[in-house]
Parts: C-alpha cells; sequence; structure tokens
C-alpha cells in the first residue's frame, strides 16, 4: 500500500511537473510572440518616422526650390525692368539732342534768312540813296 501511495504521489508529482512544463513553455512562447509584436510595432514605427522624415525633407526642399525658382523671375523681372528702363532713358535723351539740333538748325535758318533780308533792305536803301542821288 506504502508502494501504491508512492507511485500515486510520483504520478501526481509528474502530472503536476508535465503541467507545469507545459505552462512555463506556454509563458515562454507567449513572451516571445509579445516580443516579436514589440519588435514588428517598433520596425513599423521606425519605418513611419522615417517615411515622414524623408516627405518632410522633399517637401522642404520643394519649398527651397519654389522659391529659388520664385526669386530667380524675380530677378530676371528686374533685370529685364532695368534694361527697359535704360532703354527708355536713352531713347528720351537721343530724341532731347535730336529736338536740340532741329531747334538749333532753325535758328541758324532763321538768322540766316533775317540777315538775307537785312542786307536785302541795306541793298534797297542804297539803291534809293543812289536813285535819289541821281536824280538831285
Amino acid at each position: 500500500e506504502d508502494l501504491k501511495r508512492l507511485a500515486e504521489a510520483s504520478k501526481k508529482e509528474e502530472r503536476e511537473r508535465a503541467v507545469a512544463d507545459k505552462l512555463a513553455k506556454e509563458q515562454v512562447e507567449a513572451e516571445k510572440a509579445q516580443r516579436e509584436k514589440e519588435e514588428r510595432d517598433n520596425k513599423r514605427r521606425i519605418e513611419r518616422v522615417e517615411h515622414e522624415r524623408r516627405e518632410n525633407l522633399k517637401r522642404e526642399q520643394e519649398a527651397k526650390e519654389k522659391e529659388r525658382k520664385a526669386l530667380e523671375k524675380q530677378e530676371k523681372e528686374r533685370v529685364e525692368q532695368q534694361r527697359r528702363d535704360l532703354e527708355q532713358k536713352e531713347k528720351e535723351e537721343r530724341e532731347a539732342r535730336e529736338q536740340e539740333a532741329r531747334d538749333r538748325q532753325a535758328k541758324e535758318q532763321e538768322a540766316k534768312e533775317l540777315a538775307a533780308r537785312e542786307k536785302a533792305a541795306r541793298e534797297q536803301q542804297a539803291k534809293e540813296k543812289a536813285a535819289t542821288a541821281k536824280a538831285a
């Protein structure tokens, strides 16, 4: 009877150990599954952060490129406006010189005509004087 109890106690211990081993194994597997899940989650989180970082960098570069193009366009417009202003100034100066030359020529022509009229008037007076002297 002692042997019977001893055998039953031994079987009970074995069953308990088997149950304890099974529970320990399940616990290890559960912990392993939890670690793997956390690793996957961390990997996804890192990938998301990296993706967001790349997207932000891309947006920053696009914004810088847009700003660079805008500044380039602004500079181009400024240079073009300067060129137009310079052309306009040169045109106005050329027109002013041409007008001055026309005015000067008109004055010279007027002076020549006046001199010619005065000479004609003196000659006419001289003729009349000579004719008066002859008559007298």
